[in-house]
């Protein structure tokens, strides 16, 4: 298993052990509880002392400077024209088998966003080219909720023979048909995989009570935004 995971899960939480080290620490992030330190001026010799900082990677205040300046140099690569942003995600009922093949699942995850992506946008019912992709893996929310989906940042046009084939101006693909591509395409890979299960659900070693579990989620909508 990848990883160690808490004993705080319920029909709607899921945390890790890293996910509560990170709140501790975004918590505790320029209190008395980290201790301070003291700068002192080489000029005038005046002392200011502040609290010290947490440092993790996800802190909202450490790493502000940090992100802004990893968005300036994507924002380099970017082309000129359109982009349509695309979140996609998996429901609940995953959340569990997630976590305990994290690799695993966060691969089929993006591999099944891109693949669904490019098919829609090759075909000519839609675009008929090439599109550009930029995504990103999130796996926790705003609340440091365990919540696997992928942001992906798609051009508004593509390449077909060379050539720039410009995209509708207020949409690139239905919701449903790429939900549903997604869906399938997820759920797929998602079967083709040797996976590990937590003791409540090893049944699912089986094929086929693995097939019956993931049954229902064929009728399910994956959510997109």
């Amino acid at each position: 298993m990848s990883g160690s995971i808490c004993n705080y899960q319920t029909k709607q939480n899921f945390r890790s052990c890293e996910q509560w080290q990170v709140y501790n620490s975004i918590m505790k992030c320029k209190t008395k509880e980290l201790g301070f330190h003291i700068i002192t001026c080489n000029d005038c010799g005046e002392k200011t002392s502040g609290f010290n900082s947490c440092r993790n990677r996800h802190c909202p205040m450490c790493q502000s400077y940090a992100r802004e300046k990893w968005i300036d140099n994507e924002s380099s690569y970017l082309l000129d024209c359109p982009y349509f942003h695309i979140v996609t995600t998996v429901p609940s009922e995953l959340k569990e088998i997630a976590l305990y093949n994290k690799k695993e699942f966060y691969d089929i995850l993006l591999k099944a966003n891109s693949e669904a992506i490019l098919e829609l946008a090759s075909d000519p019912k839609w675009l008929g080219a090439k599109v550009g992709i930029t995504s990103i893996l999130h796996t926790w929310d705003q609340t440091i909720e365990f919540h696997p989906h992928v942001h992906s940042i798609v051009t508004g046009g593509g390449l077909k023979n060379n050539k720039w084939v410009e995209g509708k101006d207020n949409y690139l693909f239905e919701v449903k048909v790429l939900s549903s591509l997604f869906r399938g395409k997820f759920l797929s890979m998602l079967k083709g995989e040797k996976l590990k299960y937590p003791k409540h659900l090893s049944y699912l070693k089986n094929n086929k009570n693995l097939n019956k579990f993931l049954e229902p989620l064929y009728k399910k909508e994956f959510k997109l935004a």
